[in-house]
């Protein structure tokens, strides 16, 4: 009942053939909408055939499209449908006509620009760095005088999921310069004299890395292997971690002092 009366009371004024006012008789633009004395939510409202919102205008100014309700901001775009987005383009303005605050997008050099009370100056889009950092898992054993090829990692970080927990491989995101190190420490064990562990890193193109521990003497003691280095990688290219040991005796991990870490330098 409330919006049908408000409906029989809204004011139309045509000042001219060129100027029509709603709840003003002294219009000031081609199109004049002035706030009734009637407080209702939106001032303005376009609907489709079924009566779903399209397009609104809040009593405040805020404005809002398809599909969003009562949300806070100025302008919301977030109704769930397909092309919710803001286009961006170019202009001539300088830094100083166009004001702070203001984006825009240069296509011949397809880059962003975020005018300052300085300068247009270029909005960097360039993605997070790469972090993975990951432990082996638990009572993991390496063989005397075989290779093991790791794939069970515990993963403390990685934002870009960039670590195949089936196969053990980490995959670049995107293309880089990605370095690695490798600490791990095996429980208390016999050591034979002049044997070694050589750790392997080997990526999907054929590059390689290796580091060598070596065991002059016979000791009784906790194993420890270290390694690090860096690979530039292309966009999807792949590296995995191979040990291979000839200690005379089993080694397994201490997965507490063992550590795996990826950087995008």
């Amino acid at each position: 009942m409330r919006s049908a009366f408000v409906n029989l009371c809204l004011f139309i004024y045509i000042m001219s053939p060129s100027q029509v006012g709603i709840n003003t008789s002294n219009p000031e633009a081609t199109l004049d909408i002035r706030q009734s004395n009637f407080v209702l939510d939106d001032i303005f409202s376009i609907k489709d055939s079924q009566g779903n919102q399209i397009f609104t205008i809040k009593n405040d100014g805020r404005v809002q499209t398809k599909g969003v309700n009562n949300s806070p901001l100025l302008f919301d775009l977030r109704g769930g449908e397909e092309g919710d987005v803001l286009a961006v383009g170019n202009t001539t303005l300088s830094y100083e006509d166009a004001g702070e605050g203001v984006i825009k997008y240069e296509i011949d050099s397809n880059k962003y620009y975020l005018s300052t009370d300085s300068a247009w100056k270029e909005i960097n889009l360039k993605p997070l760095r790469v972090l993975v950092s990951a432990r082996p898992q638990e009572g993991i054993t390496i063989e005397n005088d075989l290779t093991k090829k790791f794939i069970n990692w515990k993963i403390l970080s990685d934002d870009y999921q960039s670590m195949d927990l089936t196969s053990g491989y980490f995959k670049a995101p995107h293309s880089g310069n990605y370095a690695f190190y490798l600490n791990i420490t095996f429980q208390k064990s016999m050591v034979n004299a002049n044997t070694y562990f050589e750790t392997s890193f080997l990526t999907s193109d054929d590059k390689k890395i290796k580091c060598f521990d070596t065991y002059a003497v016979s000791s009784t003691n906790y194993p420890t292997i270290q390694c690090s280095g860096s690979f530039l990688l292309d966009q999807d290219e792949t590296f995995h971690v191979e040990i291979f040991q000839n200690t005379g005796y089993s080694q397994t991990i201490i997965q507490e002092y063992s550590f795996f870490s990826i950087v995008e330098l």
